[in-house]
């Protein structure tokens, strides 16, 4: 695979994962007090014409835990490039401000249209002696470097990356940060970073939003990547609605340039109680 393809894979690969499948360190976090829902479902394209699939996300919170849930599958034209169904869920303690996964379980299956389905479940645990990982089947190498047990201990799962980005601009109502994520072979950072304000309008939000850039860092567990390669990373942009009483800022968008144009999460539906 050539440099540009691969860069390819991993702007089309990592937006989504900044967007829907996205681990915070044990860091602190002001969950909300009382318990609270958010459920979302978003569309996704190409230029905001193709179609590629649609997210979904559930999350609760509770003054000690919470839990989240995330689905992805392609549709229209990305359809025709590999047939996708992905579910992935995480559960975790609060203490406090600090959060901490306990679990996270993926289910990915795959295909080249008139192909072979092929699947990869992958199990997570974190317990004081460390984070395990179970996948079924194992990948064939764990990159260059591997993610090390360090790494692991500091990282959280992609999808409470997600989930907690909600909660922690909820409180902050400031894009910054540097979050730590692993996702059972690779670990990688999304950093943001202010970038202005918006309007946005539609999925059953009417309002103001916070925009944030959003920085991709692969670390370790990938391909070694050589610093021309680590350039051409786009910047993405994450949009935010202005908390409410729950004191979460749902997500509303994510965009991330790609060689066939800007490739696009829009929210469709949303209700947060």
């Amino acid at each position: 695979m050539n440099g540009d393809a691969l860069m390819t894979r991993l702007r089309l690969r990592h937006a989504s994962a900044a967007i829907a499948t996205f681990g915070l360190a044990v860091i602190a976090l002001a969950f909300p007090a009382a318990a609270a829902t958010i459920q979302a479902t978003y569309d996704a394209s190409i230029l905001n014409v193709v179609t590629l699939g649609k997210v979904t996300l559930t999350g609760q919170t509770s003054p000690t835990a919470y839990s989240a849930s995330a689905s992805v599958e392609t549709a229209g034209l990305a359809a025709l490039f590999d047939e996708t169904k992905l579910s992935a869920r995480a559960n975790g303690s609060l203490a406090g401000p600090l959060v901490s996964f306990s679990s996270y379980s993926l289910s990915h299956t795959y295909a080249k249209p008139g192909g072979k389905a092929k699947s990869r479940t992958v199990l997570m645990q974190k317990a004081m002696s460390g984070v395990t990982v179970t996948a079924q089947p194992t990948w064939s190498d764990l990159g260059v470097p591997p993610t090390s047990a360090a790494q692991k201990a500091v990282s959280n799962d992609p999808l409470t990356v997600l989930f907690g980005m909600s909660v922690a601009l909820g409180v902050t109502k400031t894009c910054a940060g540097r979050l730590l994520a692993f996702d059972g072979k690779e670990h990688y950072a999304i950093t943001l970073s202010p970038g202005g304000a918006g309007v946005y309008r539609g999925g059953g939000y009417d309002g103001k939003a916070m925009i944030c850039m959003v920085k991709y860092d692969p670390i370790a567990g990938g391909k070694a990547l050589s610093a021309a390669d680590r350039a051409k990373i786009p910047m993405g942009e994450a949009w935010f609605a202005e908390p409410g009483g729950s004191g979460f800022a749902p997500l509303l968008r994510v965009e991330v340039p790609t060689p066939v144009g800007a490739a696009r999460l829009d929210v469709s539906s949303l209700k947060v109680t």
